[in-house]
């Protein structure tokens, strides 16, 4: 294995919204930009799922603290939903130069035969909208499967980006 990257004292700074994992950080990290705050959290969408999914909630969002901790990554363990709510306390108060958002997408998913968008995921897309007008970030990355195009969500986050003034491009990548 080589060695961590080094990030320099004046990188670019990102917040990063669902962060899983930090499949992103690890990108960002690797282009020498420092996540600042990261949010993850799922609280599961109904009683009976709840237990399970906050189980491995906790294990992921572990997983994310032991490798960007050191980069000076606050992990805020609680939902994207909750922080807006909240005002997004303990956020960089300086302009950050990348958002990111990687709302869930179980219910755009090709995998999945009834693919309803539910209230949470709107909700979602409100919360990632109050953070972008209330970070106001350089720029604003968004992922998450090609049938999150046809709806609402997509369209709520777009509508405020416009309204934000931020020039708007998007396309489906590949990967």
């Amino acid at each position: 294995m080589g060695n961590k990257p080094v990030i320099s004292d004046n990188a670019p700074t990102a917040v990063i919204l669902f962060a899983g994992g930090g499949g992103i950080e690890a990108g960002m990290v690797e282009a020498g930009i420092r996540p600042v705050v990261a949010v993850e959290c799922d609280r599961g969408a109904t009683p009976s799922e709840y237990r399970t999914l906050t189980k491995l909630s906790i294990a992921i969002a572990d997983n994310h603290d032991r490798n960007f901790s050191e980069y000076g990554c606050k992990l805020i363990r609680q939902t994207v939903q909750e922080v807006a709510s909240a005002g997004f306390p303990d956020f960089p108060h300086q302009r950050i130069d990348y958002l990111h958002a990687s709302p869930v997408c179980s219910n755009f998913s090709n995998a999945k035969r009834d693919r309803i968008e539910s209230q949470c995921d709107r909700d979602c897309a409100i919360a990632v909208g109050n953070a972008i007008a209330h970070l106001q970030p350089k720029n604003f990355t968004l992922e998450n499967v090609v049938g999150y195009k046809k709806s609402e969500s997509f369209h709520i986050i777009l509508d405020v980006l416009e309204t934000e003034g931020y020039q708007v491009a998007w396309d489906i990548v590949n990967m």
